[in-house]
């Protein structure tokens, strides 16, 4: 009998072949995410693993709770799960390297002499480790650099607000920068103690030029100041050539003329429009109109 339990409880928490058709639909509706049927194990693991932190009965009664409102809060939980990805501080190095070196001398200059700040646009920024490396390395170059008066701002969105949450708090496991320099570490990040030894936090002063908002990539921004510096990365990857051209159009639609997009190395605007123009791998420059 008690084995005939543990089986009904598996096989609950199983996605069947409808229940799956009805989550590519609607993630696709909500998210412009194409989710393939190779995704199905990752989303059924995912959801298995929310319904029993949340003590929800079964997927079923998920589902079902979704599909009673696709706007209401069991669903927003639903596509958080399914669209959170693993990130870390300094992701893709190259990029923050192509930023410090090239890009904010010249911008650096270009934005004191005009008397603004400068503003990068973090466009999926998950957990907030992209955010607090941007930030790191605008500081880092401020400090190397005689350029101590630059003002900068960041706007870090994301469709998830329970990454928000996270981002916001600024604690992050120590071993996630074990690997940094000394300076980098005093600097920038206060260590837990007691039982919080294990625990690193961003220093306030770095998330003071940081704004957080929830926000889909395929709805527009509000018209307002437009971005030096869009990331934009490992987004792409999971939408179709409408929910990416979309996505571009906001995009470019929010940079300013010469503003410059990084994207993630596996991702490419070959054939892309609007028409960006390639500057190095996964960096482009915003041209036309």
């Amino acid at each position: 009998m008690e084995a005939k339990k543990i089986a009904q409880a598996q096989s609950s928490n199983l996605l069947t072949d409808a229940q799956f058709a009805y989550l590519q639909d609607l993630v696709y509706r909500k998210m412009g995410i194409r989710l393939t049927p190779v995704k199905k194990m990752m989303v059924q693991n995912r959801l298995g693993r929310f319904v029993r932190r949340a003590g929800i009965d079964s997927l079923t009664v998920l589902l079902q709770s979704v599909k009673s409102d696709e706007n209401g809060p069991v669903a927003q939980s639903v596509y958080d799960t399914i669209s959170t990805n693993h990130t870390f501080f300094f992701r893709e190095i190259n990029h923050f390297k192509y930023l410090s070196m090239t890009l904010l001398p010249l911008m650096a200059d270009n934005c004191m002499s005009e008397g603004r700040p400068l503003k990068i646009w973090s466009a999926a920024c998950s957990s907030g480790e992209e955010v607090y490396s941007l930030a790191i390395t605008i500081e880092e170059f401020k400090r190397l650099h005689s350029a101590a008066n630059l003002q900068y701002e960041i706007l870090a969105t994301d469709i998830s607000q329970t990454v928000l949450k996270i981002a916001e708090k600024r604690m992050y496991p120590a071993e996630s920068i074990s690997g940094f320099p000394y300076h980098i570490k005093k600097n920038y990040f206060q260590q837990g103690v007691g039982s919080f030894h294990s625990i690193v936090r961003v220093k306030e002063e770095l998330k003071s030029n940081v704004c957080f908002v929830k926000h889909n990539l395929l709805d527009p921004l509000p018209k307002g100041n437009l971005f030096d510096v869009v990331f934009c990365r490992n987004v792409m990857i999971y939408f179709d050539t409408e929910s990416k051209r979309r996505l571009l159009e906001n995009l470019k639609r929010m940079m300013s003329p010469e503003g410059y997009l990084f994207i993630g190395h596996s991702e490419s605007l070959y054939n892309a429009k609007p028409d960006f123009e390639l500057v190095q791998p996964t960096v482009y420059r915003n041209v036309g109109t």
